[in-house]
This record gives C-alpha cells, structure tokens and sequence, in this order.
C-alpha cells in the first residue's frame, strides 16, 4: 500500500473542511425562515436549492 505524502494529505483536509458548508448554513437560514414564517416546506426547499447553487459555485470557480 503506497503512503499518501504531506501535499496530497493536505489537498484532502481542504475537501473535507470546503464540503458543504454553504449547503448546511442555507439549511439553517431556510429551517428559521420556514419555522417564523409557518410555511417551512417551501422555506426548507429554497434553502437547500440556494446551498447547492452556492456550493457548486464555489467549487466551480
């Protein structure tokens, strides 16, 4: 088994830390909306859908 060098151990702690931060913060922000407003279905989806347009923004550019 080939032993993972300190660069390649890097790039992999800066995936771990970059995955879904904006999608679990969307979340949130979309489950307080949803529980004030009473409507948190609709506040739950939007909230996810701005996470993950966010994200992959983010990991695109």
């Amino acid at each position: 088994m080939r032993k993972i060098s300190k660069k390649e151990m890097i790039i992999l702690k800066k995936i771990k830390l970059q995955k879904g931060i904006w999608l679990g913060i969307f979340l949130m922000i979309g489950t307080i909306t949803g529980a004030v407003t009473e409507n948190i279905g609709l506040c739950l989806s939007i909230g996810i859908c701005f996470g993950v347009v966010i994200e992959l923004m983010q990991n695109k550019y």
